[in-house]
């Protein structure tokens, strides 16, 4: 079923995101977070995964969204060693352009600057976050994964608790016990 292989590709590609940011950020797995935000296009077909995406990345919740200029902004950076010689005299403008924002993206990932489409050898996408806000970008550059590091009294006693547990569970392991028997 290819709509469920491509559904499932997007939900590995914010899976694999927000599990970057938690690596970057030194935020082990077993914390539970607040909130993972997914900002960007074409969100609407992982949305029935909602649950197994705040399972796999421990969230309380997932949040889908598409303003991605609320939480970072994407630049564009022209390769002029390989655009150069194809524009020619054009590429000043292209420069000019592409700094001041005004360019598009374009099927099949070509960006559309100053009258040009750009192939992906040509450009390469920059992502900044805004201030305080922590996010990686999904393959494609057309969407965005911002983790809430905000740890409460709550979730922080959560995350212990599930430190206890991992801990008991190794114990039995290591001391060769069965699922089965009964502890004292």
């Amino acid at each position: 079923d290819p709509d469920l292989v491509a559904e499932m590709d997007r939900v590995r590609d914010v899976c694999s995101a927000a599990l970057g940011i938690r690596a970057a950020e030194n935020v082990r797995v077993r914390q539970p977070l607040r909130e993972l935000i997914v900002a960007g296009s074409d969100l609407e077909r992982i949305r029935p995964y909602l649950d197994l995406i705040a399972d796999e990345v421990n969230v309380k919740s997932v949040t889908l969204t598409e303003d991605i200029e609320a939480y970072a902004t994407f630049g564009l950076k022209v390769n002029a060693k390989v655009v150069g010689p194809r524009l020619g005299p054009d590429m000043k403008t292209v420069l000019g352009a592409a700094k001041r924002g005004e360019w598009n993206t374009l099927a099949e990932g070509q960006i559309e600057v100053a009258g040009h489409a750009l192939e992906t050898s040509e450009y390469t996408l920059t992502l900044t976050p805004r201030e305080g806000v922590v996010c990686q970008a999904l393959p494609g550059n057309d969407a965005i994964a911002v983790l809430d590091l905000e740890l409460s009294p709550e979730l922080i006693q959560e995350g212990r608790a599930r430190d206890v547990v991992r801990a008991v569970q190794q114990a039995r392991k290591e001391a060769g016990l069965e699922i089965t028997d009964r502890i004292r």
